[in-house]
């Protein structure tokens, strides 16, 4: 990932795999097809893993150094 960033020159900055309000995907079976088309990429990995996720926090942190989370 470390590669890959700094190839692109920055941040990497993605969705969650789900329209808000729904259930989040566990895993990447259960990512809608519908879902998936609107990817311009997915990273062939961990494609098979039944490894249950838990969702992803959202934190803004400012130029003053204040920190506000979002999404816990």
């Amino acid at each position: 990932a470390f590669a890959l960033t700094k190839k692109f020159g920055g941040a990497i900055v993605s969705t969650s795999a789900n329209t808000s309000g729904e259930k989040f995907p566990e895993n990447f079976k259960q990512i809608s097809s519908e879902m998936m088309s609107f990817a311009d990429y997915i990273v062939n990995w961990k494609l098979n893993d039944d490894t249950k996720a838990r969702a992803s926090s959202i934190i803004k942190v400012k130029n003053n150094g204040e920190i506000k989370i979002i999404r816990k």
